[in-house]
C-alpha cells in the first residue's frame, strides 16, 4: 500500500522528533548511570577507608594494652605455682579467680582488661615454664602448652615489642588472631613469658 505524501511527511516529521529524543534519553540515561556508579564507588571507598581507620585504631589500642599488661608488676611475679597443663592427659577446667596466690592476682589484672573491652575474646598469659592463665574460667585441652601455640612461637621469633599472630583456632573455638607482648624481667631482661589478647575474626 502506497503512503500518501501527507503520511510520508508525518512519518518523516515524527522520526525527526523521536530519533533525537531517543538518542537524548539514551545519552542522559548513560550519564546518570555513570555518575551513579562513580558516586557508589566513591562512597564505598570512603566507607572502606573509615573501616580501615577504625580497625587500625582498634589494633593500636590493643597493642598498647598488651604492652602495659606485660609491664604490670603482677605479671612479673609469675612463678611455678601458675596452672600448667603441658603434662596433663585429660581436659582440665580451672577457675583462676579462686586458685589464690599469684594466679588469682594475675587473673584479676587480665579480667579487668577483658571486662573493659567487649571486642576481646580472651586476655591471657603463658609462661616460659609452660604455665597458663586466662581472664576467664577455661577448660584446657590435655597437654596444652602455651609455648607451642602460634601466638607464642611467633612472638618469640619476632622478638618485637608487640606481635600480631596469624589466624588460628583458639581453645574457645573461635578463629582468632592474637596481639602479644613479651614479659621480661626488670632485673636482667630475661623472658618470663607472653601476655596477649584474642580478637575474633567474626568481630572485625
Amino acid at each position: 500500500m502506497k503512503l500518501s505524501i501527507r503520511n510520508k511527511l508525518v512519518m518523516a516529521f515524527s522520526a525527526s522528533i523521536i530519533v533525537p529524543v531517543a538518542l537524548l534519553c539514551g545519552f542522559l540515561g548513560y550519564n546518570i548511570l555513570q555518575k551513579s556508579t562513580e558516586r557508589f564507588i566513591i562512597s564505598t571507598q570512603n566507607e572502606l577507608r573509615q573501616v580501615n581507620a577504625a580497625i587500625n585504631i582498634f589494633f593500636q589500642e590493643a597493642g598498647y594494652n598488651v604492652t602495659r599488661l606485660a609491664e604490670h608488676e603482677a605479671m612479673l611475679e609469675a612463678d611455678d605455682t601458675i596452672p600448667n597443663y603441658s603434662k596433663t592427659t585429660e581436659k582440665r577446667k580451672d577457675d583462676y579467680a579462686k586458685i589464690g596466690g599469684v594466679t588469682e592476682k594475675i587473673n584479676k589484672v587480665l579480667a579487668r582488661v577483658d571486662a573493659a573491652h567487649p571486642g576481646y575474646v580472651e586476655v591471657f598469659m603463658g609462661t616460659e615454664t609452660g604455665g597458663f592463665i586466662s581472664s576467664m574460667e577455661s577448660e584446657m585441652p590435655a597437654g596444652y602448652d602455651p609455648r607451642k601455640r602460634p601466638w607464642y612461637t611467633k612472638a618469640v621469633q619476632t622478638g618485637a615489642k608487640t606481635t600480631l599472630s596469624d589466624a588460628y583456632l583458639s581453645t574457645t573455638g573461635d578463629v582468632t588472631i592474637s596481639i602479644v607482648a613479651p614479659i621480661k624481667s626488670k632485673k636482667d631482661s630475661k623472658l618470663l613469658g607472653m601476655t596477649g589478647l584474642d580478637v575474633s575474626l567474626k568481630g572485625l
